[in-house]
């Protein structure tokens, strides 16, 4: 057999459909092979279209915890009774586990427990079990699963961790309307947990809409850590080592394909990209063909569009977050999760983002939206400034005439100006009046009688001094003399 499977030998196959022969070939590929796995558990069967294929490729892909598994699954009694925990009825069957609904008796919390299974295609239920737990063991942060307990029943592993009532990522997005602002705040917080588990040596490895649920308080949990790896120290053992190229193959970065043991943290980057995507976009960043089966690797391998040009009313700076995140070259994603939280953290404060590049008009017109604010505050005071000075100018002009003319009245010429203005005026009133015009000609008489009797006036005299002049009879200057 050369490759994968096609989803329809697949669905042949899960169907028992397949001759014999084909169907042994089949199992023993999907033994081996984690893409196929992973198609295999994400199989639907429907009563009422048995001759359909669910486009588990082409839309709502689910987790590994909640769709169906193999055969193996009946091995796993229905009803357990493991001491300190009241079981109910509710449960999910998945392929690696069976997660069930109970009560802690001892503090009443409604607590989720996931029991473990082995089965052909589960590469060990214990291995899994061990890894997921030593993942979520090192983490504590407010949005992770956090584990309360763990232990073993009937050979079985299991842990226990609080029930997470509420909804999907994707499902919560599309059924509560929010602002670009909410949802980037809201994308904050899942990247702000996977760089916790970054700074702490784990590798999520799976992180997809089904694997963020939101609580009923709004707040995103990041769960399902069963294909972590251990990044740092002994932890990264042969059960890690020998996953393989495991994971959602609509979700999966590039290098995942390649089983390459380098795989580091700029793989849960590009999914955390995706998110990103999906979310702003309300559509999945990878869409299945409609008129071709489509493997597993072609859709692992497939870049998505742009985002803005598949939703144009994104902000251009979450746009560019997105893209570099989502690069499927890793050396141009963002180095670490935390590098895409700072692009966020500047986006939600208005500062430049790193993924908009060095641009010099682009960072002026941030640092002019950041400090408008100061900006305008600066103007309104040098225009304050420009008007005081405005005016101080306007009063030292008023201030100069009226020296100038308080001198020509102290030197006594001022009556002489008025009495050349009284007869300039008397011109005019004598020249209106020989054409005609005794209106202005009575105007200009009136004022010029006017600047005769201010020619006639007391002059204004200034206070004495010690110092005072006596006019001479040749200049006017006057000589200084003493009282």
């Amino acid at each position: 057999m050369g490759g994968c499977l096609t989803e329809v030998e697949l669905y042949r196959t899960y169907r028992g459909e397949a001759r014999a022969e084909e169907m042994a070939q089949s199992l023993r590929h999907i033994a081996g092979c984690s893409l196929c796995h992973e198609q295999w558990k994400r199989f639907e069967l429907d009563a009422a279209v048995a001759g359909g294929i669910r486009s588990a490729l082409m839309g709502d892909l689910r987790g590994a915890d909640e769709t169906p598994g193999v055969d193996d699954v009946q091995e796993l009694p229905e009803h357990l009774d493991i001491p300190g925990f009241r079981l109910r009825d509710t449960y999910i069957d998945g392929g690696q586990a069976r997660v069930f609904r109970a009560v802690h008796v001892a503090s009443q919390e409604d607590v989720a427990i996931k029991v473990f299974y082995n089965s052909p295609l589960n590469e060990g239920g214990h291995a899994r079990f061990l890894r997921e737990l030593r993942s979520l063991a090192r983490l504590r942060h407010p949005n992770v699963i956090p584990i309360r307990s763990a232990g073993e029943i009937l050979g079985f592993a299991y842990y226990v961790m609080p029930w997470i009532t509420g909804a999907p990522l994707d499902e919560y997005v599309r059924k509560n309307p929010m602002s670009t602002r909410r949802k980037v705040e809201l994308l904050f917080q899942i990247v702000s947990a996977v760089d916790h588990a970054h700074k702490r040596g784990v590798m999520h490895l799976d992180l997809k809409p089904s694997n963020v649920r939101i609580d009923s308080a709004g707040e995103p949990i990041v769960m399902d850590f069963g294909l972590a790896r251990m990044s740092t120290g002994d932890l990264a053992d042969s059960a890690v080592l020998g996953l393989g190229a495991a994971g959602t193959p609509a979700y999966m970065a590039p290098e995942q394909l390649e089983d390459r043991e380098d795989v580091d943290t700029r793989a849960d980057v590009f999914m955390l990209g995706l998110l990103i995507y999906e979310v702003l976009a309300e559509r999945r960043a990878r869409e299945g063909s409609s008129n071709k089966t489509r493997r597993a690797v072609d859709l692992a391998q497939a870049a998505p569009p742009p985002l803005r040009h598949v939703a144009p009313h994104v902000p251009r700076e979450l746009g560019a977050i997105v893209n570099r995140a989502i690069a499927m070259d890793r050396n141009e994603r963002y180095p670490s999760a935390q590098a895409l939280l700072d692009d966020m953290e500047a986006y939600l404060h208005g500062k430049p983002v790193e993924a908009m590049g060095q641009g010099a008009i682009y960072r002026l017109s941030k640092f002019s939206r950041q400090h408008l604010a100061v900006m305008v505050g600066t103007l309104a005071v040098l225009i304050m400034l420009g008007a005081g000075l405005l005016v101080r100018r306007e009063m030292d002009r008023y201030t100069e005439l009226a020296a100038t003319r308080a001198t020509l009245v102290s030197q006594g010429l001022l009556p002489a100006k008025y009495r050349e203005l009284a007869r300039a005026y008397e011109e005019l009133s004598d020249l209106y009046r020989r054409h005609g015009d005794h209106g202005l000609a009575e105007e200009y008489a009136i004022r010029a009688e006017a600047a005769m009797r201010a020619s006639t006036a007391e002059p204004v005299r200034r206070p004495r001094t010690g110092l005072q002049t006596t006019p001479s009879d040749d200049d006017g200057a006057g000589t200084l003399t003493l009282p």
